[in-house]
């Protein structure tokens, strides 16, 4: 390592590509900090990807789970993902305030300095709350992460989350920080990832049973089962029994487009993502997450 870092000392900062120089910068300088933050920033896939393989190899090498590892990964696996969950809220700056009849201050005194009298009030339009479900299984690595990225960047409608492999964690979300959804998916992708195998069938099962008459609930998988059991669109249609309910999936570039056709065919919508990095956008323009204020007198 010491020889390496004296022939990269040598390289001519000038004749580097501007986007590298800050990681040449902190290499170089032995800025931990900086290049963890570069590396979080510029390739948060590829970190997290790189964590998991580790974790995994410590599987492999130990009997049993080096707790100490585990929970360190999961540290550095959140830092990662928070670097690029900052800016992704879509409700803005009112998005705490979810009582109805709240006074819109600014214009209730506009019409108080007028002679006007009327106090105006406002409130937000009602936004459905949904169930996500999301395979876990290490062949979803990537995708599985934008998808917690995404359904961390919109807490306030998640009203659940179901991480599942050949097993389903079923976890109630939290309204206002997502720190408690990213390590409790990055513990069970680390550690029940390693497994590889998947039961859609169990997820939707579990969803039946804890979904009300009218919920939304989004998957996210390639729709590859790998565990003997009835047919996922069997259950996907058992949850669509009741009118209200609404089922939308999104699958990657690969994925069984059998599998895909017949949850079409029951009424299920299927949106294929060609990049990960495009599912925030996605998820809030298929489920109508726009943040409305309507003022009422």
């Amino acid at each position: 390592l010491d020889y390496s870092m004296f022939f990269l000392s040598k390289v001519d900062q000038s004749k580097i590509d501007p986007r590298l120089r800050p990681l040449y910068r902190s290499i170089v300088d032995n800025d931990q900090a900086s290049l963890f933050k570069y590396l979080s920033r510029k390739y948060p896939l590829e970190t997290i990807e790189y964590l998991t393989v580790k974790v995994w190899d410590s599987i492999r090498s130990f009997e049993g789970m080096d707790k100490d590892l585990l929970w360190r990964a999961i540290e550095l696996g959140y830092r990662v993902l928070k670097y690029n969950l900052h800016g992704m809220d879509y409700l803005g700056e009112t998005r705490t305030s979810y009582v109805r009849g709240r006074i819109a201050v600014k214009k209730t005194m506009y019409n108080f300095a007028r002679y006007n009298y009327t106090v105006v009030r406002r409130y937000k339009e009602k936004t459905s709350r949904m169930i996500a479900l999301v395979d876990v299984s290490g062949s979803m690595l990537k995708f599985s992460t934008w998808a917690v990225l995404s359904l961390s960047s919109i807490l306030p409608v998640v009203k659940t989350t179901i991480l599942f492999t050949d097993k389903t964690y079923i976890s109630r979300a939290p309204r206002k920080t997502s720190r408690y959804v990213i390590i409790n998916y990055l513990e069970k992708l680390f550690v029940e990832g390693f497994r590889g195998y998947t039961n859609i069938s169990l997820a939707l099962r579990t969803l039946n049973e804890i979904a009300g008459n009218n919920d939304v609930a989004v998957l996210f998988s390639d729709l590859e089962q790998t565990v003997k059991d009835s047919e996922p669109w069997v259950e996907a249609s058992k949850f669509l029994s009741l009118g209200g309910r609404r089922l939308v999936v999104f699958v990657p570039p690969y994925y069984r487009s059998d599998v895909a056709r017949e949850f079409m065919r029951i009424g299920c919508e299927v949106v294929v993502v060609k990049d990960p990095i495009i599912i925030p956008r996605l998820l809030k323009r298929k489920l109508g997450l726009k943040a409305r204020t309507t003022y009422t007198i």
